[in-house]
């Protein structure tokens, strides 16, 4: 918390200079101190209640497309078990995948915002996020201009369309495994997500695993 910490030590180097300058009239020294320090931390205490509060904004907002991403992720699991054999269950595919690539951009945009994690963890889960979001982005246009066109993708092709069910489902998996909390600062909720260091790097493995499967179908047919 950057922006409290500035308050609170901008306030304690003014507090020190009046202290000094009035410590030169001594007869008014201990009311003007008592004056000051009360002033002081009433506008620090409505200073950082009111960046806590904004912060705290932005945490849930953040957390609700956490859950978001996560739910339409776990779409995932209605369609990981079956076979790709036709068209129609790649364009079942398809709009699971649309789903899940519609919350991760605002996901990411709200992310740049507050951390659910760790710093470290945040910044290794913002950016493998970030490379899920490319990729769908990149296997969403080719696929949506192949299915405008009315066009077929050869059947050599639909186990690589099950290798990229099964990723994601284990993307979301991942995704999922951590719990969470919520707690108060200045009766203000804050929330908390509990991801491992393995879940992290399990999430950039397959991250990087989908990215392959979809350079694999989207440079050929």
């Amino acid at each position: 918390m950057l922006y409290p910490t500035f308050l609170n030590v901008g306030f304690l180097v003014i507090l020190l200079i009046v202290i000094r300058e009035i410590s030169k009239e001594s007869k008014l020294f201990n009311k003007r101190f008592i004056f000051v320090v009360g002033a002081v931390l009433i506008i620090n205490i409505f200073l950082s209640y009111h960046y806590i509060q904004i912060q705290s904004s932005h945490n849930i907002a953040t957390y609700n497309l956490y859950e978001l991403t996560s739910d339409s992720m776990g779409q995932m699991r209605k369609v990981a078990y079956e076979d790709t054999e036709s068209m129609e269950d790649i364009i079942v595919s398809n709009q699971v995948i649309t789903d899940i690539h519609g919350h991760t951009y605002p996901l990411l945009m709200q992310l740049d915002r507050t951390k659910l994690v760790s710093r470290k963890q945040h910044q290794l889960l913002y950016a493998t996020i970030e490379d899920l979001s490319e990729q769908l982005g990149i296997f969403l246009k080719y696929h949506n201009s192949i299915i405008a066109k009315g066009e077929e993708i050869e059947v050599s092709q639909f186990e690589k369309y099950n290798q990229l069910k099964s990723e994601l489902f284990n993307f979301a998996h991942n995704f999922r495994s951590g719990g969470s909390r919520s707690g108060t600062r200045f009766g203000i909720v804050q929330y908390k997500l509990f991801l491992e260091d393995r879940d992290i790097s399990r999430l950039q493995k397959i991250a990087v695993e989908i990215s392959e499967i979809i350079g694999d179908l989207t440079s050929e047919n």
